[in-house]
């Protein structure tokens, strides 16, 4: 059915149209070749949405759970020509599963082939069908099947049948639904079309969640009812989305402003020319786009980023700005796309331009109501309007401005957070007495979760263990991340939660956490003394909450270690998961009989006694045991096991290890006497030998590594025939974890032994190298002699430096004082912290050889960490011509790791570290 203009007016019709007009021209391609034509398209929707259609007499609510592509697509298409779809977030838990199908009266799931799927089990568990993609796919058409006008469909969809049922979170209470129509949204795919003129040219990459209205209108509907092509791109990841650009030429990409902002840093960093694109614009959507972020994202891909304005309750385009030759006003969303949209006062009445309000909307793509909530929709229409709750202004020419939110959805990066579904998941937890949760301030998602609590008296939950009891209720981008105790919430003269308030007070009390009191016996003491050591962190009070504190998962085994050499003892999982300060660790260990007395006999726990990386390397110096792997009975020995693997191992060892093969009966061992603990340990050690496996498929000759001793903390990594005079040999000086905040072997994967050999220098004073090296000299600069004297280094091709975390200004003293002409620093310290470094670097600076060495510096940081982005500034300030690198994807110290997850690795050290400079002032 078309209507009055010509536009379909329901999605069947929509997809029948551009199959008629496309042919087999392509509607969505894949990444690295193949693709799905339009004719082929619409035969395969209609083919499932019929095999839907004959499992049920009437129509259907059904759950769509996919992950984005292809697929997604085609079950999308079929689930609203057969009935009503329901798409789902496949990253929910059961318990969300379990809410979400009872809300939206959910009548059956429709999934790819995975009967294991936390969707699949929920569904069968409330005994709802539950319908394999593949299985419809393969499904012959019965005879007699409907006519070929239809589409092969027993029932049509009409323009005012329900199509899409969108769950969408409310200010307070469950999730609200959101009901579309045919109309709805063939209504907003036209209005989208229209906005940035979208033709059978356009080849639009989408990166978008196709759970989210916006995956389904603009990046799905959109491009098809236009003729143009889609590129299946996955989820968002910059260096896909630059491998993508460059492989399939899309004219237009979509993207929230957080990811649009990620893509225009990663551009800089790659040295993006605009002029070889094939971009025709950028669509920025989902949250306000800063207007100096927005005039950094043309100036860096040459194109003009169209901002607009819509939910999904209008399906959801409300308003957009347009297209060059057109202006718009700095700060503005656009005009009006197909909708009318008003504002108006706290009675409902219509202000003049220029006026503030709430913004109203109405039209052929905004719904008609929330389902079963006639109170809400009394309040959310006036006179025919449906109001935002978005506050802002139309200006004389007609463009509409916003200026907040009149309601208090956390907008996490786009994501939009009930407070209402996040304080339900605390208080099902039967120390909670109060909970509201309320948006933080975040530098680049806008917003993030926080959570103010009041507990019951004598509740003895903490932190962790509600952690763990809302990890089960709440998607990962749903839980908080700021955390607010209160004894009482504040309350206006009402008796309501001053929900805006709640952000300064969680400001303030962390500021008063630091130092808030001082070890009150020996026991914490004694742990105050690790905690510090391991932690880096000699600001650390007893009260300072471990994560807050810049704990990770790897300092949290280096502490356990540390304590458990210390005492003698072996801490319970149970027991480690309670222990988030160093107050409740003493409180814990109090409780397994731990004594002031036995603390005060053991020598060396203040501090004094070996390291907790020490510790964690004892006895596996020499050769990694891959029996080891499975002599593990818990999984903090694993995790003992998986950082020594990081420490030390090369990729040939690791296929060793992968390689070995213990008895069955080794293997499962403990089954039987601790089934659940045993099952969880099997799949923690399968996740490892996954992870190692993929880091061997990247490496370029993982197998012809070898280490060898060069002194008592010095190891060189190289080929065993390798030729010194052509090979760059990388001096790396590792952090605080004995590593270059990167696993070794992930290193070597990334470098060619043909080319490079790697020695790694520890420091086992863990002071920064300020002691120097045993063997080596006494002293940064003694160390840095001894590099430039030993023959063994002087024979290479050329040398280069790689330092990171605590190990970064060493890198760079040593670099400078030998005119290593490139150096590498990631996640480096601020040499103010350590006035003995200082004193250093700056003599460092004065060398005869450092003027050469200065314009091969790469000062590199996760910049999301305020510790790494000091450390930065700090060294910019004394070398102003490093190339700078801050790296926005990353709210993690270990810059390397996280570059190795992504593939990018190599790449990043072939750029920064491997190549010759070009250039001069640090342009690479």
């Amino acid at each position: 059915m078309t209507a009055a203009d010509g536009r379909p007016a329901d999605v069947r019709s929509l997809l029948a149209r551009s199959a008629a007009m496309r042919g087999d021209a392509i509607a969505i391609g894949l990444p690295g070749g193949g693709a799905i034509g339009y004719r082929p398209l619409y035969e395969q929707v209609v083919h499932v949405a019929g095999g839907l259609q004959r499992s049920a007499p009437a129509p259907q609510r059904i759950a769509v759970v996919l992950p984005n592509g292809v697929d997604m697509s085609i079950a999308l298409l079929a689930a609203i020509c057969a009935g009503v779809a329901v798409p789902l977030n496949p990253a929910y838990t059961h318990e969300e599963y379990q809410t979400y199908f009872r809300i939206a009266r959910v009548d059956a799931l429709l999934v790819g082939d995975d009967a294991a799927h936390p969707a699949s089990e929920v569904a069968r568990a409330l005994g709802l069908p539950v319908h394999a993609l593949t299985h419809l796919r393969a499904a012959a058409s019965p005879e007699g099947a409907p006519d070929s006008d239809r589409g092969g469909l027993a029932r049509a969809p009409s323009p005012d049948d329900l199509a899409l049922i969108m769950l969408t979170s409310g200010s307070t209470g469950e999730a609200k639904r959101v009901p579309l129509t045919h109309r709805n949204l063939c209504t907003s795919a036209w209005d989208v079309c229209r906005s940035v003129d979208l033709g059978a040219g356009d080849r639009c990459l989408s990166m978008w969640e196709q759970f989210h209205i916006g995956g389904v209108v603009d990046l799905l509907l959109a491009p098809l009812l236009s003729g143009g092509e889609i590129i299946a791109g996955g989820s968002f990841d910059a260096s896909r989305f630059f491998a993508l650009l460059e492989e399939r030429r899309p004219t237009w990409y979509q993207g929230v402003p957080a990811t649009m902002h990620e893509l225009q840093r990663a551009a800089v960093h790659r040295g993006y020319r605009s002029a070889d694109s094939s971009l025709r614009f950028l669509r920025c959507v989902a949250a306000a786009l800063p207007e100096a972020w927005r005039l950094e994202i043309e100036a860096t891909f040459g194109v003009p980023v169209v901002r607009t304005f819509g939910m999904t309750e209008a399906s959801p385009l409300i308003a957009s700005t347009r297209l060059p030759p057109a202006s718009g006003s700095p700060g503005a969303v656009g005009f009006p796309c197909g909708p009318e949209v008003c504002v108006v006062d706290a009675d409902g009445k219509p202000l003049p331009a220029g006026s503030i309000g709430e913004v109203g909307v109405r039209g052929d793509n905004v719904f008609a109501g929330y389902e079963g909530q006639p109170e809400l929709n009394a309040e959310c229409f006036r006179d025919g309007w449906f109001l935002t709750g978005d506050l802002g202004l139309i200006d004389a020419s007609g463009e509409l401005f916003l200026t907040g939110r009149a309601k208090e959805i956390i907008n996490r990066g786009g994501e939009k957070i009930s407070p209402g579904e996040v304080e339900a998941a605390f208080l099902s937890h039967p120390d909670v007495s109060e909970a509201t949760a309320f948006a933080n301030p975040h530098p680049t998602l806008g917003e993030d979760v926080g959570i103010a609590l009041v507990l019951k008296p004598a509740a003895g939950a903490g932190r962790e263990a509600l952690e763990q009891h809302v990890a089960a209720r709440l998607a990962e981008f749903k839980r908080p991340r700021a955390w607010l105790f209160l004894e009482r919430m504040p309350l206006s003269a009402v008796g309501k939660v001053q929900r805006r308030e709640l952000p300064r007070l969680y400001h303030e009390s962390r500021a008063e956490r630091s130092g808030a009191r001082e070890a009150r016996d020996p026991l914490e003491q004694a742990l105050l003394a690790i905690w510090r050591a391991e932690l880096d962190n000699p600001a650390l009070g007893p009260c300072d909450d471990f994560a807050d504190s810049g704990g990770d998962s790897l300092s949290s085994l280096r502490v356990v270690v540390a304590v458990e050499q210390a005492l003698r003892l072996e801490l319970p999982e149970e027991v480690v998961a309670r222990c988030g300060s160093v107050e409740r660790m003493a409180a814990e260990l109090r409780a397994l009989g731990v004594s002031d007395t036995a603390v005060a006999s053991i020598p060396g726990i203040g501090g004094d006694g070996v390291p907790g990386d020490e510790l964690l390397l004892t006895g596996y110096e020499n050769r990694p045991d891959a029996s080891l792997l499975f002599a593990t009975r818990s999984a903090r020995s694993l995790d003992v096991v998986r950082h020594a693997l990081g420490s030390l191992t090369t990729p040939r060892e690791l296929g060793e290890l992968l390689a070995f093969r213990p008895p069955l009966a080794d293997r499962f061992a403990g089954l039987l006497t601790a089934p659940l603990a045993a099952l969880r340990l099997i799949r923690e050690r399968g996740q490892l030998a996954r992870d190692l496996r993929a880091a061997l498929a990247r490496a370029r000759e993982p197998l012809a590594w070898e280490r060898r001793r060069v002194a008592e903390h010095a190891f060189l990594f190289a080929a065993p025939a390798h030729d010194p005079a052509a090979t760059t040999l990388v001096v790396g000086f590792a952090s605080r974890a004995m590593r270059l905040t990167a696993p070794t072997y992930q290193l070597l994967c990334a470098l060619d032994p043909r080319a490079h050999a790697l020695l790694l220098l520890r420091d086992p004073a863990r002071n920064h190298f300020e002691d120097g090296i045993p063997g080596l000299g006494d002293s940064i600069e003694r160390v840095a002699d001894w590099l430039a004297g030993s023959p063994e280094i002087r024979a290479h091709r050329e040398v280069v430096a790689l330092g990171t975390s605590a190990g970064a200004v060493p890198a760079l003293i040593a670099s400078l004082r030998n005119g290593w002409p490139r150096t590498l620093l990631c996640g480096a310290d601020d040499p103010a912290n350590h006035p003995r470094l200082a004193r250093a670097l700056d003599d460092a600076l004065a060398a005869p050889n450092a003027h050469a060495a200065r314009d091969g510096v790469v000062i590199a940081y996760s910049a999301p960490i305020a510790r790494d982005r000091k450390g930065a500034d700090a060294l910019v300030a004394r070398l102003p011509g490093a190339l700078r690198i801050a790296e926005e994807r990353f709210a993690h110290h270990a810059l390397l790791h996280h570059l190795q997850l992504r593939g990018e690795l190599g790449d990043f050290l072939d750029r920064h570290l491997l190549a010759p400079p070009r250039g001069t002032g640090g342009a690479r």
